[in-house]
């Protein structure tokens, strides 16, 4: 995938989340698979809504968390047994690198004191996540 292309889709995931129509994990997990073709039914959005910020303040970034979530779309696992520790490098590979971005991956740090908007982490999970197909 081509950097314009991974743009574009990261400025829509951020559209759905400004407007109001996705969560933070929600816009993440949606747009990538929409862009992957729907490896997954639209309506397995709803896997991510429990990792959004009025669920779930004091835990890890919800858009971090859909980005592992959409991450699995591709490289997840397809059956029961073993590890899967193609996927568990990537993972960890992606929090890091959001890590390095944002200083840490707390939703509630990110949010310390500023009204609720994560858009511009929206906008780097989803680029991050698909720079890994």
């Amino acid at each position: 995938m081509q950097g314009h292309e991974i743009t574009l889709v990261a400025e829509k995931a951020v559209a759905f989340y400004e407007k109001g129509e996705l969560s933070c994990a929600e816009a993440v997990f949606y747009s990538v698979n929409e862009c992957l073709h729907n490896p997954l039914p639209a309506g397995t959005v709803c896997l991510a809504s429990g990792f959004s910020e009025a669920v779930w303040p004091q835990a890890p970034c919800g858009a971090l968390m859909g980005a592992l979530m959409a991450l699995g779309l591709t490289y997840g696992r397809m059956s029961v047994g073993g590890r899967n520790v193609y996927m568990e490098s990537l993972g960890a590979g992606l929090v890091q690198e959001f890590q390095d971005k944002f200083g840490t991956d707390c939703c509630r740090v990110h949010l310390q004191g500023k009204p609720l908007d994560c858009a511009e982490r929206v906008f780097e999970a989803t680029k991050m996540v698909l720079k890994r197909f």
